[in-house]
């Protein structure tokens, strides 16, 4: 979380005026790792998630890994409804991967029986606002088709500032980023869009991508890339601003 949320709330609001402000985060307590946390938030819960498809081909290969995110979420959660506008996708997972617990639907249009059926305790929204072209909107017709029906909004998105992102900077001079991504984030820009959308911010955390036990497994038996990543690891605790991904847990 911010260390000030009270002053960065006033700065997002626009009652500070315009300025240059520098924002400092709260350290970690420990290393987080966005799918575990998003088990932890999610166990035993009543579950949408929103762009639960992609590609087919990073479908099979995140199910062989064990990290498939729609997968884990089904397992780990009451219920779970993927939703998704990618129609052959849908298709895809209900015909070769057999679940059936996802629909073809436009979230930022009314009248989606199959959310408005129960209360939903979280909407997942995970590596999905960097792919839209106004994420303001897409987030505003979310809480105004659906609010009455969702407790909390958890967003995550890949986080600007992070350490990879800055070596690459340094010493490649160079960008590296999935070529259908619109935005990169920063974790006062997304306060800002979710602000505007009508959200306010529960609580903010910054974290490394994929699952612990996926980093440990890849790393058997590879002594010289385990002590590096511990290295890693251990400077993300004390310097969270480094991360690679930003998780946002929001409400009405």
């Amino acid at each position: 979380m911010f260390k000030d949320n009270s002053f960065v709330y006033k700065c997002v609001r626009g009652e500070m005026g315009l300025a240059m402000k520098s924002f400092q985060l709260e350290k970690n307590a420990e290393d987080i790792y966005r799918i575990d946390y998003l088990m932890q938030l999610t166990r035993g819960k009543y579950i949408l998630h929103l762009g639960c498809v992609s590609d087919p081909d990073m479908i099979k290969n995140e199910i062989a890994q064990g990290v498939w995110l729609h997968k884990l979420l089904t397992d780990n959660s009451a219920e779970c409804l993927g939703i998704d506008i990618n129609k052959e996708g849908i298709e895809f997972i209900k015909n070769n991967i057999n679940m059936k617990n996802v629909i073809y639907a436009d979230i930022q249009k009314d009248g989606i029986l199959e959310i408005m059926r129960h209360k939903w305790d979280f909407i997942v929204l995970g590596e999905v606002l960097e792919h839209v072209c106004d994420p303001v909107s897409f987030l505003r017709d979310i809480v105004q088709n659906y609010g009455e029906f969702i407790d909390k909004y958890i967003i995550t998105v890949p986080n600007a500032l992070s350490l990879i992102n800055a070596v690459d900077a340094a010493l490649k001079n160079s960008e590296t980023i999935y070529t259908d991504h619109m935005y990169w984030f920063t974790p006062y820009t997304l306060y800002r869009v979710i602000d505007k959308a009508g959200l306010f911010l529960d609580h903010l955390l910054m974290c490394s991508s994929g699952s612990k036990e996926y980093l440990e497994n890849s790393q058997k038996g590879k002594f010289l890339r385990r002590f590096r990543s511990k290295i890693y690891h251990n400077l993300l605790t004390k310097r969270p601003l480094l991360n690679n991904d930003i998780i946002m847990v929001c409400k009405r």
